[in-house]
Order: structure tokens, then C-alpha cells, then sequence
């Protein structure tokens, strides 16, 4: 017994060993790094702390839900919740904490901005509405924008000539607009190694970059640089030219540099492709088997070899090959490759007698470059090469060997500010989120994929009832769960008690059985809780679109006329809700797409089918009714917390924690000299294990979870000095010390599973039911419960059962016969 106790305190302390390392600050544990698969993770992880411990500013906006049914609220909110941490997060916010709050009737955002700088900035750009927008594919850029953005860029240039130094404050004074943005020339670093070290060689760059490249360093070259060279792909796939403007400061250049440049082995060859169908790029007017295409080109093959070992062209007559017609058995024997080529080939250099020119060995498919670049010594390789175009017939004609010249030359560094007058794929058709009434999700009952419905006129809804089975069932869970905690931790301790541990098996495994039928309750609900959607109803008067209606039912009706059998894109603030990936290219490989016009439509009502899944459709109605909302968040509060306002804040906040530990600790070892040493040791793991959880969970304390945490640290106490009174109790008996220790865990536990079970329902109520404050306060109090319950029962147990073994004397463990 007294090995498996000291097996277990050895496992206890290395697992606590290794959280302290975790524990430590970033900035001190880089030795993580070298861990595999999760060094980076534990490097980077640290205790997040809010808004109040470290200073910021506090912005909370209300939620304008006047005009918005009761059951689409939550959704709306959640629209408006996602916009609005897009926005923080283009303000470069190391770690903003963005949430929700009901107060009353009232719905709010909050929005906790650490270390921002400009509050009015912040304001401006998370404050204001939320616009969606439909927009039509755009070809051309209109002149006088062209000349718009030109006189944006000469006045930028104007600008950073003066103060050369201040080249990215001076670009971020521009107003933020995709057209614009800033690149520089800076070193790549992937796992703290240099992988690309941003140098440009002078003789590669085009002729405007080579004259700014004879500046000084940190000079403004004085004249704007068209793109030369440089492609994009555009809303309908194609490859098209860059054009815009660069306003170029040269930032590094170094003359004399070695440079080497290396050019690979090439080989030249020629080759007799036969296809099949099936095969990539076959025609389609292709009927050869893939077995009769194998098959034919090895008699092609026979038939070039022979070519290959004859003396003359009359010796080649001794094979005959089996052609697939008429007219080829009938043409003249070929003489040569390229003659067979031209002959029998499938390919499109089969004309040209199938020569490929000189390739590198990464220009042809694997298979093909493997044949040609192993092949020994010039001639036809004898073999059939197959690759996914068909069978090939090669013939190895010439190569060149790799070379490596080097030469001095200069490199350069630039910061570029570039405007693009580039059309970029959509264009604003007028039609908004003013036009647009709601949407919803359906199914197409044909194929009963999801469909989104989409109106711009008035609809009629039916209301939905409250589910309270959900409820039910929420409630439900949340008991099983905490019983089959309790029945678990009973199991544990159930150590030479049949009929307990009997108890507890059952009650865990009812536990398990009622919890899964309340998650398939829960799931079923959810699923019962749709909203049915009533026939939609056009809201007319005399059987006419109302005049409110009628401006966006006539727009959307000529935008679908002018753009039939094209995309129409949506936008909510200024990013696509629907091409997902953000890239503005509409084909079959992105996660979702712009809907593309099938019809004109003329009443106001469309669909958009073809999504993926319910989530994606979902996702989409969310997106889409957020827009709807005219001035959908107001700004209701606001407060910054200066940087030394938050660390007094959480100086005061450790110092207070530690003074506790140390006081309760003291009060302990005293009262309780051994058990309370042992219980002031388990504390101390206990804050261990605490700090471990905030990071792995991304917890975000405030001085309100810090009030938390130290009332769960008085309830770990509670435990303990419970257990240690039921201990003397015991011993009052005349039981043994090991077997007082036994019974004092287990006549304890009852009293400690209902105390903390309570607080644990409490916990959730105030999480449920609590705004931010209160929610931060249950939450860190939940996580301190449940860890303290580990450490008085695991932690403190487990130490005691080690002390008996050696220390007898009941005088260490506060009992005077």
C-alpha cells in the first residue's frame, strides 16, 4: 500500500512540476519551443486579464431591437456581435474581449479595447451602421475614378517627400480602402529561421523600380511606377494585368553582393502520346479503351525501336502496326519519330512531330520527368510511360547540363505604397440593407437541400411558441452531469467499500444514460424549435406593392434583368457574406459562392439555393438580416481605464490572494500542525492548477473572477478542515490513524459533494442569468470549486496516506488523548 500511495505522490508532483513550468510568463518559457506538435502552443500561452487589470477602454453599445421579432433577437445580436469583432480586429487589438449583455429589455455589446490608443478611432469604425450591399460585376474602372486614385497617389507622394521618415504614419493618415495598401520588403521567419531575407536584385526588377533603386537609402523616389509584370485573378476567374500606381521609398541596398545563379539540368525530348477515354484532355469524340490504348502503344513503341536500330528507312518495313482505320492502314509507312508521331499521336505537338524542346525536370509530370531525366543514354525509352494524359512513347534526344554562374551585383529594399486603379470585380448597384425586408431558411422540396428565401418586400411570419421542453431538458443535463461528477469521484473513494462502490457504479451509470437522453432531448428540441415560416405574403394595398416596398422590388427587379446567367455578390460591411473565402473568384472550389441570376425577378421574392449544408444557410440568414437593420448599435457608454489605474488594480488583486493563502495557511498549520501543513501544500498545488486552467480555457480574469478565485480558495479550506474535524472524530474512537484518516475522507465527502454541488448550481444560475460582471465572477468560481474538490480529496488524501506510513504519533495530526 505504502508504494501505491508513493507512486501516486510522485506522479501528483511531476504532473505539478511540469505545470509550473507551463505557469511561467511567455517571455520565460521559450524553452518550450523545442517540444513537438505542442511547443509553440505552451510557449504562447498566458493568463488573459481583462479589461480592469491592465487599462483600456470600455465601449457598450446597445443593440437597437425596436423593430425586430422577439425570436430573431438573439440571432441579430449575434449578427451584429461577429461585425463588430471583424472591425476590432482591423484596429490591430493585441486582445480585445468582445460580448454580449442583456440588461432588462435591453440588449448590449460590449467591447473591451486593451492598450487602444485612439478612442475616436475606435468609435468611428466600431459604432458605425452596418451596411449590406448587392453588387453586379464590374469591367472597367470609370476614367475619372482612374484619375481619382492618381491624384490620391500624388498626394501621398507630396506628403512622404516631406517627411521621408514617417512613410507608413503618413499612409496610415489615407482613408483605409482595399485599393490602397502598404508592402514591404521585409525578412519572412517561420520557426525562428530566416526563409526568405526580402532583398530584390537590381537586374531582376522592371525599368521604373531599377531607376529608384539609384536613390540613397530612405529617399522618396519622385515619381509614381506603374506595375509591370504582375497578375490578379478576377471575379470571373480570368488572369488579367495589374494596374495602379507606386509611391516607392527605398529602404536598404547593398552594391557588390555575390550572387549565384544556378540554372538546372534540361533534357530535350519527343514524345507520341495515345489517349483514351477517360483520360485528361481527351476528346470527347474519343472511343479507345484504356487496354486498347496500352496495347497500341506498344506496337508504336516496337515500331520506333525498330526505326531506332535500322540503317535506313527500308529496314524499317519488318513490323506492321494495327492502326485504328482504314486510312491509316493505308497511309505511307513513317520513316522517322516525328513521322509517327505526326502519324499516331494524340497530343497537341503530335504536328510537330511531337517535340516537347528542352524541359527541367519540375516542368513535366512526375511520372514522364522520371522516365526521361533516368534514361541512361539518348534514344527511345524502352518502355510505355503512363501518366493521367494517356500512353506515352518517348524518344531522349539532347541535354544540357546544369550551371552555376556567379556575379557581383546590387540588392535593394523598398516600402511601396500601391494604388490600384484596377477594377476590382464588383460594383455598387444602389441596392442596400434599406431595400431589403428579411430572409429565412427553407428547404427545396425537391431535393430538400437548404435554401435561403430572401424578400424585399413585407412578409407575414408566423409567430413562434416558446419551447420550455428545451428548458427541461437543459436542467436535466446540468443534474446528470453533476451527479455523475459526485458518483465518480465517489468510485475513487470507495477503497475497500463494496456497498459504496456498488452505490456509485449505479449512480454513474444512470448518470450516463440520463445525461445522453437529455442531449438527444436537447437536439431534438432544437430541431422541434425551427421556425415554421408561413406562405410569404406580399403586404399590398388594393392588391399593389406598398410605395415603401416597391423602390427595392423595382431595383432588384432591373439589377436580376441586366445580370442574367451572372453572380450577384453580397456584402455586409464591406466583406463578402457569401464568396466566404474572401477572394472575389466565384467557382466551383470555394466554400460558398455568389449567387448567380436565373431569372428576372419582379415581385421581390428570391431564393438562393446550391449551399452546402443548414449551418451554411443559416450563417447566410444571420448575415443577411443583421444588414437589414437600419442603425443597428448605439453607442450607450463608455470609460478607459488608464494602464496604472489596472496594474494598481491587479497589484492590489495578487497582493490580496497572497496575503489570504499565507494567513489561511498559517491558521491551518497551527490549529492543524500535519494536516494543515499537507492542506497549505495542497492549496499551493491547487493555485497551480488554477493558473494551468485560465490559460488552457482562455479564461479573461477580472477583479471580479479575481474575487472569485479567492472565495473558492476559502472553500478548498472549508474541505479540508472538514475532513481533518472528521479525522478526530475518528480517532476520539480509538480507530488506528490510517483507518481514521479512511473514514474522516469518507464520512467528509457527503458534506463536501452537497456544499460544493450547491455552489456549483449556483455558479450556473448566475453564469445564466448574470451579465459580464457577474458571468466572469460564477465562472472563475466554478473552475476554482471544482479544482479545490480535487485537491482536498485527490491531492490531500493522498499526502496524508503517505504521512501515517512513517509519522504514528497522533500528536502531529492535533488529537491529545
Amino acid at each position: 500500500m505504502i508504494g501505491k500511495n508513493l507512486g501516486k505522490l510522485i506522479a501528483i508532483l511531476a504532473v505539478v512540476g511540469i505545470l509550473v513550468l507551463v505557469d511561467l510568463p511567455p517571455s520565460q518559457k521559450g524553452f518550450f519551443k523545442a517540444v513537438p506538435f505542442v511547443g509553440n502552443q505552451l510557449a504562447d500561452m498566458k493568463v488573459h486579464l481583462g479589461l480592469d487589470l491592465q487599462g483600456g477602454t470600455h465601449l457598450d453599445y446597445r443593440v437597437i431591437t425596436d423593430d425586430i421579432r422577439e425570436n430573431d433577437i438573439p440571432k441579430i445580436v449575434a449578427g451584429v456581435k461577429e461585425v463588430i469583432e471583424r472591425r476590432v480586429n482591423s484596429l490591430g487589438v493585441a486582445e480585445p474581449n468582445i460580448f454580449d449583455s442583456r440588461v432588462g429589455d435591453e440588449y448590449h455589446i460590449v467591447v473591451e479595447l486593451a492598450g487602444i490608443k485612439d478612442i475616436e478611432e475606435a468609435k468611428a469604425i466600431v459604432g458605425k451602421t452596418i451596411q449590406l450591399e448587392f453588387k453586379e460585376q464590374k469591367t472597367e474602372v470609370d476614367p475619372n475614378e482612374k484619375e481619382k486614385i492618381r491624384s490620391l497617389a500624388n498626394n501621398f507622394l507630396d506628403k512622404a517627400t516631406l517627411a521621408p521618415d514617417k512613410f507608413e504614419e503618413i499612409f496610415e493618415e489615407f482613408e483605409d480602402k482595399p485599393k490602397i495598401t502598404l508592402q514591404k520588403d521585409e525578412d519572412v521567419v517561420i520557426e525562428d529561421k530566416v526563409v526568405e531575407e526580402g532583398w530584390k536584385w537590381v537586374s531582376d526588377l522592371s525599368d521604373g523600380f531599377k531607376l529608384a533603386a539609384d536613390m540613397s537609402v530612405g529617399e522618396i523616389y519622385q515619381f509614381l511606377i506603374p506595375p509591370e509584370g504582375e497578375y490578379f485573378v478576377d471575379s470571373s476567374g480570368s488572369v488579367k494585368q495589374q494596374e495602379g500606381y507606386y509611391v516607392v521609398q527605398l529602404l536598404a541596398k547593398e552594391e557588390g553582393v555575390e550572387r549565384v545563379i544556378e540554372t538546372p539540368e534540361e533534357r530535350k525530348a519527343s514524345h507520341i502520346l495515345i489517349n483514351y477515354s477517360g483520360a485528361e484532355m481527351a476528346a470527347d469524340t474519343q472511343t479507345r479503351t484504356k487496354e486498347e490504348a496500352q496495347a497500341f502503344a506498344e506496337e508504336i513503341l516496337a515500331k520506333a525501336q525498330n526505326l531506332q536500330n535500322s540503317d535506313s528507312a527500308e529496314d524499317s518495313t519488318d513490323s506492321e502496326i494495327t492502326a485504328d482505320s482504314e486510312e491509316a492502314t493505308e497511309a505511307p509507312e513513317p520513316k522517322t519519330f516525328a513521322e509517327l508521331a505526326q502519324k499516331y499521336s494524340d497530343g497537341p505537338t503530335g504536328p510537330d512531330g511531337g517535340d516537347l524542346g528542352f524541359f527541367a525536370i519540375d516542368k513535366m509530370v512526375p511520372e514522364f520527368s522520371r522516365a526521361v531525366f533516368n534514361a541512361p543514354e539518348f534514344g527511345v525509352i524502352p518502355e510505355v510511360v503512363e501518366t493521367q494524359f494517356g500512353f506515352h512513347i518517348i524518344v531522349y534526344e539532347d541535354s544540357k547540363a546544369s550551371t552555376s554562374e556567379t556575379s557581383a551585383e546590387t540588392r535593394v529594399k523598398f516600402a511601396k505604397a500601391f494604388f490600384s486603379t484596377t477594377p476590382d470585380g464588383w460594383q455598387a448597384t444602389g441596392l442596400t440593407g434599406q431595400h431589403f425586408r428579411r430572409a429565412d431558411v427553407g428547404s427545396d422540396p425537391t431535393t430538400m437541400r437548404p435554401i435561403v428565401n430572401i424578400y424585399f418586400t413585407q412578409v407575414a411570419i408566423a409567430e413562434e411558441a416558446t419551447n420550455w421542453w428545451i428548458l427541461v431538458w437543459y436542467l436535466v443535463a446540468l443534474s446528470s452531469t453533476i451527479a455523475l461528477f459526485s458518483s465518480l469521484v465517489g468510485i475513487f473513494m470507495s477503497e475497500g467499500r463494496i456497498e459504496s462502490l456498488r452505490r456509485d457504479k449505479i449512480l454513474a451509470l444512470a448518470s450516463v444514460v440520463i445525461l445522453a437522453a437529455s442531449i438527444y432531448g436537447i437536439m431534438q428540441s432544437e430541431t422541434d424549435d425551427a421556425p415554421e415560416v408561413a406562405q410569404p405574403e406580399i403586404e399590398a394595398s388594393n392588391g399593389e406593392v406598398s410605395e415603401t416596398d416597391s423602390a427595392g422590388v423595382d431595383l432588384f427587379a432591373e439589377i436580376t434583368k441586366r445580370n442574367l446567367h451572372k453572380p450577384i455578390a453580397i456584402f455586409l460591411d464591406g466583406f463578402s457574406i457569401i464568396d466566404t473565402n474572401g477572394d472575389g473568384v466565384i467557382n466551383e472550389f470555394d466554400p460558398a459562392y455568389a449567387p448567380v441570376v436565373q431569372s428576372e425577378i419582379i415581385n421581390g421574392q428570391a431564393v438562393i439555393s446550391g449551399l452546402k449544408s443548414y449551418e451554411e444557410a443559416n450563417e447566410l440568414v444571420q448575415n443577411l438580416n443583421t444588414g437589414a437593420i437600419p442603425a443597428p448599435v448605439k453607442l450607450s457608454g463608455q470609460f478607459t481605464v488608464g494602464a496604472t489605474l489596472g496594474e494598481e488594480a491587479l497589484t492590489t488583486s495578487l497582493e490580496a490572494g497572497i496575503l489570504g493563502l499565507f494567513a489561511v495557511a498559517i491558521f491551518m498549520m497551527l490549529f492543524y500542525r500535519l494536516p494543515g501543513i499537507i492542506a497549505s501544500l495542497a492549496l499551493t498545488i491547487y493555485g497551480i492548477l488554477l493558473v494551468f486552467a485560465f490559460q488552457v480555457f482562455g479564461v479573461v480574469l477580472t477583479l471580479a473572477g479575481v474575487a472569485g478565485v479567492i472565495l473558492s480558495i476559502g472553500m478548498a479550506v472549508d474541505a479540508n478542515i472538514l475532513i481533518f474535524e472528521r479525522m478526530k472524530e475518528e480517532l476520539k474512537l480509538g480507530k488506528s490513524l490510517a483507518r481514521s484518516v479512511e473514514d474522516g475522507f469518507d464520512r467528509a465527502w457527503t458534506s463536501i459533494r452537497d456544499s460544493n454541488v450547491s455552489s456549483l448550481i449556483t455558479c450556473a444560475i448566475l453564469f445564466w442569468f448574470g451579465s459580464s460582471i457577474i458571468q466572469g465572477f460564477a465562472l472563475t468560481l466554478a473552475v476554482g470549486i471544482l479544482l479545490s474538490m480535487f485537491s482536498a480529496i485527490t491531492v490531500s488524501r493522498n499526502f496524508l496516506r503517505i504521512a501515517v506510513s512513517f509519522i504514528k504519533n497522533e500528536l502531529f495530526y492535533g488529537f491529545k488523548k
